[in-house]
């Protein structure tokens, strides 16, 4: 998963669907965080983020600034009844799966060193063989290029460099949101 794209889809997700609180945000993107940092390398040497990994409760809590676990259960089962995470207990751990905003993201099985499997995000048809940052070095969603006749229709229409520029990210974010419009929430 991509950290940036993702927070930027859950806030975006978040203006769709308002009246949640700081507590409900704060514990979505603490979720994020965690994730990233159980980050493993793939055997090509990319990272990936575990589907299932697990989250210090009094981490969270403090996080939250809550002191009572029933508080904790409460915006848990808000983001598990949107449809943004999972959640399983076995034994004292806690382990959150988030649900990734970015519809081509899916769940593939890598081996590690030590020989064992794990269950982590990667792009669709990556199936944790290939880099997942083809075409973009930095691994981070940029928006869409524009075509050689977007670029030719903007140059007529805007004669003047900065103008054209302006447009061209304009026409570049446009094209964000409509491939946004189109990711399964």
């Amino acid at each position: 998963m991509n950290l940036l794209s993702e927070f930027l889809a859950f806030f975006a997700w978040l203006s769709r669907h308002p009246r949640r609180g700081l507590e409900y945000k704060g514990f979505w993107i603490y979720l994020l965080y965690q994730n990233n940092q159980s980050a493993v390398r793939d055997p090509g040497g990319d990272w990936r983020w575990p589907v299932w990994f697990e989250v210090d409760n009094p981490g969270l809590k403090a996080f939250l600034n809550i002191e009572d676990r029933r508080q904790v259960a409460y915006y848990r089962s808000r983001l598990i009844r949107d449809g943004r995470i999972d959640y399983r207990k076995a034994g004292g751990v806690y382990q959150y799966a988030l649900k990734p905003f970015d519809h081509k993201t899916i769940q593939t099985t890598i081996c590690l060193e030590d020989h064992t499997s794990l269950r982590v995000w990667t792009a669709a048809g990556d199936n944790g063989l290939g880099s997942a940052k083809a075409g973009n070095p930095c691994g981070f969603w940029i928006p869409p290029a524009l075509t050689e006749e977007e670029r030719r229709e903007l140059a007529l229409k805007y004669p003047n460099d900065i103008q054209r520029f302006w447009a061209e990210q304009d026409l570049r974010e446009q094209k964000a949101r409509e491939a946004e419009a189109k990711w399964a929430y």
